[in-house]
């Protein structure tokens, strides 16, 4: 039960969340990941819409709509764009296969950058300047963050799919 409704709703409320909160919710959401990933089920559409807040600070990650359950491992490929813009992984934007752990971590790490920012780390006017700007990976990390946070975000969205795919093992 998750009576706190959504993340994204508490966001846009009430603006960028402390880092201690953030983090509570962060490391909540990496274990749900870790989880479904040992278990070949790749989410798809990690985004702070699928975040549910419930009672005494427990976070649901929820929307299992686009996932799918892997047969063959998690190196097996994927070919369908799923998700959301916002939260999507250059690979998603490149019209090729890719492997799904990666992008269910990129997108993990766009929604820490929300949480800690207030928004989101590719702003862009039009779908085709987001996507111009993702495949760019230019993320301006503010000042105020503190060092660890920075290194957090700064690894969650590389564009090296070893390197995603490393936090979730």
């Amino acid at each position: 039960f998750a009576n706190g409704g959504e993340l994204f709703n508490k966001l846009t409320t009430e603006g960028k969340l402390g880092e201690p909160e953030a983090k509570a919710i962060f490391m909540q959401l990496l274990s749900a990941v870790k989880h479904i990933h040992e278990r070949n089920i790749i989410h798809r559409d990690i985004k702070a819409e699928n975040v549910f807040l419930g009672p005494r600070g427990v976070v649901k990650l929820g929307d299992f709509g686009f996932s799918t359950q892997l047969t063959s491992g998690s190196r097996e490929l994927l070919h369908t764009f799923c998700g959301s813009p916002p939260y999507a992984a250059p690979e998603l934007f490149q019209d090729a296969s890719y492997e799904g752990g990666p992008v269910d971590v990129w997108a993990l790490g766009v929604l820490l950058f929300f949480m800690t920012t207030g928004h989101m780390p590719f702003p862009a006017d039009s779908i085709a300047g987001l996507k111009r700007s993702i495949l760019l990976g230019v993320i301006t990390i503010p000042p105020h963050l503190t060092s660890a946070c920075r290194v957090l975000v700064r690894e969650f969205t590389q564009s090296v799919v070893a390197v995603f795919f490393s936090h979730i093992q």
